[in-house]
């Protein structure tokens, strides 16, 4: 990347990490030594002009580094940004200040740490947020955020934008999102717990070091995708306290992407989280798997479904197994119909989430050549998952009509 400031010229390299590795400022190069061990990457060694400079941190960011082979020390304020410098007798060398947005009010400050703390390029007049450079005169990052986190906050649609337009109160040393959304994702980890016994795998905050860590959870939009499928599943079984007495405790944990969604008792990973059905499908395992899967038995004997002995084939040929060894669904249309890999478990737990989402289910069952209103399948058509002999069931097993 290459920034022209005036007559001045600074380049930045960078390796395939996206870790900044080099400057070059009107044909001067210096080198940076980073350690990456960390949630995030900081500049131990930088190498000028035969001249070698080292910087030193602690749990609260940098704590010293040398100019002219000579220590200095930051004095920082709540957000880390570096008011003053001493030297090794205490003696304070430098003042500076900043507007809100973290532009020096002396154009000339010589630290390489400025604004929260983070490198400060004063040629260039960027701060460097390894994700993204920071350009405090306008208060956005020169490049585009590579997400957006909350389609429904309307701060977070600006990709340029800086902390939410609230740089007094937030940080951002990733470049990604700031650490607002941690408050949200608290009171919908606490509700779900609180309200269903849905305990979320926090994997996401301040480390031991007061470094923010993102998690394997995306954004809020998953959490909150999570919120409204316990909600919706809830209002299905008729409320919080038959949720919890049919599922017990469910553990939620956001898995690895190499992996598939997988419900058991109690617990439930979600490699990916596309949308409220593939969380309500295993919520729906976990509420079999709790009852040792007596539930996925007892719809199999009801429908007078059957599994073909050698439909274990599934697990060596995959999706290309022959139709004739599938799961033969028995009594009226299959709740979301059919693929090689359906058995009991499966076509329970898809016909409760029938039942929760019977539009997308009819929709879903259609495409896949199951079409609810074909009557001579059938026996008779049906308009609704709520009127085939898998709804009757569900319903009757989740207490509707009593």
């Amino acid at each position: 990347m290459q920034v022209v400031s005036g007559t001045l010229t600074t380049t930045f390299a960078y390796n395939g990490d996206g870790v900044l590795v080099a400057q070059t400022v009107d044909g001067v190069e210096t080198t940076f030594v980073q350690d990456v061990g960390g949630p995030l990457s900081q500049i131990l060694v930088e190498t000028s002009g035969g001249s070698t400079e080292r910087h030193l941190y602690g749990a609260l960011g940098v704590l010293a580094w040398t100019e002219g082979g000579a220590w200095v020390y930051p004095l920082k304020d709540a957000l880390g940004s570096v008011r003053q410098l001493t030297d090794e007798d205490g003696q304070v060398d430098e003042v500076a200040g900043y507007s809100p947005f973290g532009m020096p009010d002396d154009s000339d400050l010589n630290t390489p740490h400025g604004y929260t703390g983070e490198r400060w390029y004063g040629g260039a007049g960027l701060l460097y947020l390894r994700v993204r450079h920071y350009y405090p005169t306008t208060g956005r990052f020169i490049s585009a955020d590579t997400i957006v986190p909350d389609l429904t906050n309307p701060q977070m649609l600006n990709r340029y934008a800086y902390v939410l337009g609230n740089p007094l109160k937030y940080t951002d040393p990733t470049g990604h999102i700031s650490q607002e959304e941690s408050q949200k994702a608290t009171e919908i980890v606490q509700g779900l717990q609180n309200s269903f016994g849905v305990i979320i795998t926090i994997d996401w905050g301040f480390t031991d070091d007061c470094v923010w860590e993102e998690g394997n959870w995306t954004n809020i939009q998953e959490l909150e995708t999570v919120e409204q499928a316990v909600l919706d599943l809830a209002n299905a079984m008729r409320g919080g306290n038959k949720f919890r007495a049919n599922l017990g405790e469910v553990q939620v944990i956001r898995g690895d992407p190499r992996h598939g969604n997988e419900g058991t008792a109690h617990k439930v990973w979600l490699a990916s989280i596309a949308g409220e059905w593939g969380v309500v499908h295993e919520l729906a395992h976990a509420w079999d798997g709790a009852n040792n899967w007596k539930l996925s038995r007892d719809l199999k004997k009801a429908m007078g479904a059957t599994e073909h002995p050698l439909h274990f084939l599934v697990w060596i040929v995959g999706d290309s197994l022959p139709k004739r060894f599938w799961y033969n669904p028995g009594a009226g249309p299959p709740a979301a119909g059919i693929n090689a890999w359906t058995d009991r478990k499966e076509d329970f737990a898809e016909s409760v989430t029938a039942f929760v989402y019977p539009d997308e289910a009819k929709v879903t069952a259609a495409k896949r050549g199951f079409e609810y209103g074909d009557a001579s399948r059938w026996g008779r058509a049906y308009s609704h998952f709520h009127e085939t002999p898998r709804g009757h069931y569900i319903a009757t097993l989740l207490g509707w009509g009593q």
